[in-house]
């Protein structure tokens, strides 16, 4: 075998494997490092997006937040402007049925219902 190798022809088939051999190893090497060069971006790659991904949630969150809470507000006034409208209505009934009451009893008409028993007709369902 080592008399090939003394041979023209031993020579260049030693020289091609041994070259083949070279950068068999040069790419193995190469290929090593880029898979763990790769995995230590992909890591940092994947902890970004993930930061990034929290932070859109967390600004999502912020901004439904924000809208309920207006939402929230608006409601709270137009409930306060209705209860206002409903107070300031059941007294004007209220007023309207003590003047027709007294128009009644100065005509002579008297229904002969008081104060308590519009109250308990109120009441009843």
């Amino acid at each position: 075998m080592i008399a090939l190798l003394a041979t023209p022809l031993g020579r260049w088939a030693g020289s091609i494997i041994g070259g083949l051999l070279l950068i068999g190893a040069a790419v193995g090497v190469f290929r090593w490092w880029l898979h763990e060069h790769d995995q230590k971006l992909l890591s940092g790659y994947v902890l970004l997006s993930e930061k990034t991904a929290a932070e859109t949630e967390r600004d999502e969150f912020k901004r439904q937040a924000e809208s309920y809470k207006t939402v929230m507000d608006a409601y709270q006034v137009q409930y306060r402007n209705q209860l206002q409208k409903d107070q300031q209505d059941d007294a004007q009934a209220e007023q309207e049925r003590k003047d027709h009451a007294a128009k009644n009893r100065a005509e002579g008409r008297d229904d002969g219902l008081t104060d308590d028993d519009i109250k308990f007709l109120r009441r009843r369902p």
